[in-house]
């Protein structure tokens, strides 16, 4: 076998290791305490992304593979377990896969099932479910626009000092 297939390999099994732990991390670890639907633990999680990409962006340093796969899957894997317990409290989605289709389908299925538990009432929540999804993304937006803004705002100073002693000619 040639090198780049045994190393395409090797990424695989590491991606699945990764994911493994991940999932035993959240599914052994941090959920099993949460003794009612509370999106305390997805917002713990969310802010935990956003302020690591915050730092990651404002530094402009690209994060590890196993950083980047977290900041992609933690927050939405957080509130798609949340809303598998609200439909066990509510009774809806009484489905033995219903968490696994809410994953898959999350664009479709959470919108729907806000709306059917909450009804017009639910914008609310599912703005913020849908910031809670995002919220590794708006962190290193933040962080990039922000060290990009101060940084051409010196640069724009520092030209405009010297624009005005050159045409002051002091």
């Amino acid at each position: 076998m040639s090198f780049v297939i045994l190393k395409g390999i090797f990424g695989l099994l590491a991606f699945a290791a990764g994911a493994g732990i991940l999932l035993w991390f959240f599914y052994y670890l941090i959920w099993p305490q949460a003794k009612e639907p509370s999106l305390k633990t997805a917002k713990i999680i969310a802010s935990f992304c956003a302020f690591t990409a915050l730092v990651y962006g404002t530094l402009q340093v690209e994060p590890s593979s196993l950083m980047a796969l977290f900041f992609l899957f933690a927050p939405g894997f957080a509130v798609v377990l949340w809303l598998q317990q609200d439909a066990k409290r509510n009774k809806i989605g009484a489905v033995v896969d219903f968490g696994f289709f809410v994953l898959i389908l999350w664009p479709i299925l959470m919108p729907w099932y806000v709306f059917k538990t909450r009804g017009r009432a639910g914008w609310r929540l599912l703005l913020g479910l849908f910031a809670l999804i995002i919220s590794a993304d708006i962190g290193w937006m933040i962080g990039a626009w922000g060290i990009y803004s101060i940084r051409y705002a010196f640069a724009w100073g520092i030209y405009g000092v010297r624009y005005v002693l050159w045409y002051t000619h002091i």
